[in-house]
């Protein structure tokens, strides 16, 4: 099914939160059929990539940056250990968190996730000239950046 953004109110206030989760969900369609040619569901290669590529060996640290709930986090980590990709080992000084290891198999197929978050990278900068990426690129970091201090401000300010 093709996203159809013409269905958006060009006058609507909202028309970048619409377009913004139109462009996610058609990104989502695409990488998880790309995952499922390796045997991944979406967030196991968000799982498996972080740990190999951005070096976050603890499960606590994991569901941190990937804002994945430690619940579910620790299905992803059970099933990625079960396919063999990776191993747990319990911290001494909290139970709670694992260190975690990728396997070789684990390793080329983070590898594998890599080259589909490149492809689809190189697909999404075909549509824009290099100084559109840059202020894409710009923009984006400029709006994630208000929104985390907005989140921390909001949180700060309902504890109080």
């Amino acid at each position: 099914m093709k996203e159809n953004f013409k269905t958006l109110n060009a006058d609507s206030e909202h028309q970048i939160l619409f377009v913004f989760a139109g462009v996610r969900r058609i990104l989502n369609r695409m990488a998880v059929e790309k995952f499922k040619a390796i045997n991944l569901g979406f967030q196991q290669a968000i799982i498996l990539r972080e740990l190999v590529f951005e070096n976050t060996p603890t499960s606590t640290e994991l569901a941190l940056k990937t804002t994945t709930d430690p619940a579910a986090l620790s299905r992803i980590i059970s099933s990625l250990e079960k396919k063999g990709f990776l191993k747990r080992k319990n911290m001494k000084e909290d139970r709670r968190s694992w260190s975690l290891e990728c396997t070789a198999s684990g390793k080329t197929i983070a590898e594998q996730v890599n080259t589909i978050y490149e492809e689809i990278d190189d697909l999404l900068k075909e549509s824009l000239s290099q100084k559109e990426q840059g202020e894409f690129v710009h923009l984006l970091r400029k709006i994630a950046d208000f929104l985390t201090k907005k989140e921390i401000y909001d949180k700060r300010k309902s504890e109080s």
